[in-house]
């Protein structure tokens, strides 16, 4: 399986790249701006021919400066709502670590009740054997719990099998023997 959890120092160390794409942006426009500022009539003059160079350089100038503006407004807009999302990721983590910290101690718990120790001294007084199949599951933040078992969190394709030399269940199972 792939680990697909949300990394925010790399999330975060993306943003000033974003943010540089803006201001490149900005200066874009800025310059684009200028350029039509530029267009003087004095230095045109008052031929028919140059005025109307004049005024379509004038019209493309503005309206490229618009699209960037435009354009900057809904970087601007990307950064505000990336930063919305990434904090909303690190909340859905931190919520899924602490749901599942919560399901953990739940199964610790029934797993080392008095009605787990009662159903196993029956089972054994029976002649039941009882395995104790059990694996330690952490978190990078937190410590879980040091002995759950396999069937409670997500037992391995081999508690699930069958051994076919005597066809009985193997793995973290109660046998009676033969």
């Amino acid at each position: 399986m792939v680990d697909q959890a949300y990394n925010d120092e790399t999330q975060r160390a993306a943003i000033p790249h974003v943010r540089d794409g803006q201001n490149a942006v900005d200066q874009s426009r800025t310059h684009t701006s200028a350029l039509s500022d530029a267009q003087k009539h004095d230095v045109w003059g008052d031929e028919s021919g140059p005025a109307a160079v004049r005024s379509s350089s004038v019209k493309l100038f503005t309206g490229v400066a618009d699209v960037l503006a435009k354009e900057n407004a809904l970087i601007a807009r990307f950064i505000v709502e990336t930063e919305h999302a990434m904090e909303a990721a690190k909340q859905a983590e931190w919520d899924a670590e602490y749901s599942f910290a919560q399901v953990a101690a739940a199964l610790k718990s029934v797993s080392r009740s008095d009605e787990a120790r009662a159903l196993t001294e029956e089972l054994q007084k029976d002649k039941y054997k009882i395995e104790t199949d059990q694996r330690q599951a952490t978190t990078p933040q937190m410590e879980i719990s040091s002995e759950m078992d396999q069937s409670a969190i997500g037992a391995t394709d081999r508690d699930y099998s069958k051994d076919y030399n005597n066809g009985a269940p193997s793995g973290n199972q109660t046998q009676k023997p033969s």
